[in-house]
């Protein structure tokens, strides 16, 4: 096949995406360490899922259309580093096809050196071994030939690099598996060239709808043929500004923005370039979406009557904007119970989300969106949160210029609390993120969990089903009971007996009787530290410690 138009792109990445969830959990499983909270596979396919439904209904034979649409929805719904990575990979690609109505052979290798570019560019430090060196090293495929061909050999060149990734990173030799990200990687070009191919039907039985925890449970009893409209509508969509319509370049938001909050509230307004997502509350969805499509078209909409129940996981998208602030906070919780504990220490907004459950760049954007502050400091509290906060961030700066926008990069629960517990509003900026950022790196994170295969890491040989216990991202101890395993843990920390301030979040799992085995081995070894002790109820992990 020589050229590739618009339809048959949409094929191949109907075909790449199911091929990825198809094989999520077995890119799951290639975790480093032997924890139960791999999660790079459903990560890189929730990133591809808000590309493909602004995509789904296209009837586009414009290549460059189609790969623009779906490139700016994986960049909103981009989760994880190999999800953020991968966002900006296709965000890349989609530049370099630009005016592209048929994509040929060469035109994928102009756009994947593209891409190349802004997946380097989108970490600080880049790390070979990982799916920039799988993609980097993929997009050397020089053949001409036809798109097949050139596909072929791409996957060829992806396989090789992937088998090499445990010879550039140690800690994927020791853990005797490839890395993640790439393995994701290849499967979703495989999936391309046989959706190119006429494949793609094989995977059709793929459930890739969002998670059970995204979706809502409606009571249609709430609304009878007798009940009055309170509340209104809950209004979504993505709107495609089009240049027949507007001045894309000169386009002005706050005009739409105005009309939008003169109609309805708890609105949520994102721009990135010609894309506008739109939230907002109204008794009159017709009017907003007759306004709106002056403008552009719809790629996808959703219409709720408010009046009805639903249950959602996050409400940060319908809170009304907080009181103006010179400095906010926007902090990452893994559990209910913690995103209560972080609320009551002073964050501003909280976002659920962590181990399995990596929140979203558009999380992110809707949080900030949230707030009414010039400052705003983000708390990730895991290390494969970070690129999506620091994503979110860029993209928020193109909106609120004025408002500033710091990701601490804490790595930990524990870390995230220790610079909640220091955070102010003070008008010294510096200072305050300073003090912030000081006292998350002053804290030994312990955590404890449980193995799912044997290893043998850092020299500690782990058992399947035994508990093992980490300092920070260093795995220590591993034992047949747990808090055998926690007390061995605590004779690891450096001066553990100097230790002041302990504070322990408890897990879903733990009874009375290990709290209080807990406690009792917390004042034996910091004998003068001031302890406090929270129920989180968060999953996979039974303690977390924080030694200050």
């Amino acid at each position: 096949m020589k050229t590739v138009d618009g339809q048959t792109l949409k094929r191949m990445l109907y075909g790449g995406r199911a091929k990825l969830a198809a094989h999520a959990d077995e890119i799951n499983a290639l975790n480093v360490f032997p924890v139960p909270d791999g999660d790079t596979g459903t990560n890189m396919v929730r990133t591809l899922e808000m590309g493909w439904q602004a995509i789904a209904g296209s009837e586009s034979d414009s290549a460059c259309e189609i790969m623009s649409a779906f490139a700016d929805g994986a960049l909103y719904s981009a989760r994880g580093n190999s999800g953020v990575i991968l966002s900006q990979i296709l965000r890349g690609i989609a530049k370099g096809l630009q005016g592209k109505e048929s994509i040929a052979a060469e035109d994928l290798s102009v756009a994947c050196s593209m891409g190349v570019e802004a997946g380097y560019a989108s970490v600080v430090r880049p790390v070979e071994g990982t799916i920039l060196t799988v993609f980097r090293m993929a997009s050397e495929a020089a053949t001409t030939e036809s798109v097949d061909a050139w596909f072929t050999q791409h996957i060829e060149y992806a396989s090789d690099a992937l088998r090499h990734t445990p010879e550039q990173l140690p800690a994927l030799k020791e853990a005797n598996v490839v890395d993640s990200g790439g393995a994701g990687y290849l499967y979703l070009v495989q999936g391309m060239l046989e959706g190119l191919m006429g494949e793609e039907i094989a995977f059709a039985d793929v459930d890739l709808q969002a998670p059970a925890s995204e979706n809502a449970t409606v009571d249609f009893s709430a609304f009878t043929r007798d009940s009055e409209l309170e509340f209104g509508y809950c209004t979504e969509f993505f709107l495609r500004l089009q240049s027949a319509k507007t001045n894309i370049e000169d386009f002005d938001d706050n005009a739409l923005k105005d009309y939008l909050e003169g109609v309805g509230d708890s609105l949520v307004y994102v721009r990135m370039d010609d894309l506008v997502k739109v939230h907002v509350h109204t008794k009159t969805p017709g009017q907003v979406l007759n306004e709106c499509q002056k403008y552009g078209e719809f790629l996808s909409m959703k219409i709720e009557n408010m009046s009805l129940q639903h249950e959602e996981t996050m409400e940060s998208t319908q809170k009304p904007q907080l009181p103006k602030k010179h400095l906010a906070t926007v902090a990452v919780a893994m559990s209910e119970g913690m995103k209560a504990l972080f609320e009551e220490s002073g964050a501003d907004a909280v976002i659920l989300g962590g181990a399995k459950d990596n929140p979203s760049t558009g999380a992110f954007l809707e949080a900030f969106r949230s707030l009414n502050a010039e400052y705003i400091v983000v708390l990730p509290n895991n290390s494969n949160i970070r690129l999506a906060a620091e994503s979110a961030a860029q993209e928020y700066a193109k909106e609120e210029p004025n408002v500033k926008v710091c990701v601490l990069p804490t790595r930990s629960m524990q870390e995230g609390y220790a610079a909640l517990f220091v955070s102010s509003d003070s008008e010294d900026t510096e200072w305050a993120i300073e003090n912030m950022k000081s006292a998350a790196e002053g804290v030994d994170a312990l955590s404890v969990t449980f193995s799912i295969r044997d290893a043998c890491i850092n020299g500690v040989d782990v058992k399947k089903g035994e508990y093992i216990g980490f300092v920070n991202k260093d795995l220590r101890v591993s034992d047949s009971d747990r808090i055998e395993c926690l007390k061995r843990l605590l004779l690891s920390v450096k001066d553990v007996e100097d230790k002041e301030i302990v504070t322990v979040m408890y897990g879903v799992d733990v009874s009375e009787e290990e709290r209080e085995a807990v406690a009792a081995l917390v004042e034996e070894f910091c004998p003068d530290a001031e302890i406090s002790e929270y129920d989180c109820g968060q999953e996979l992990y039974y303690f977390l410690l924080g030694l200050e």
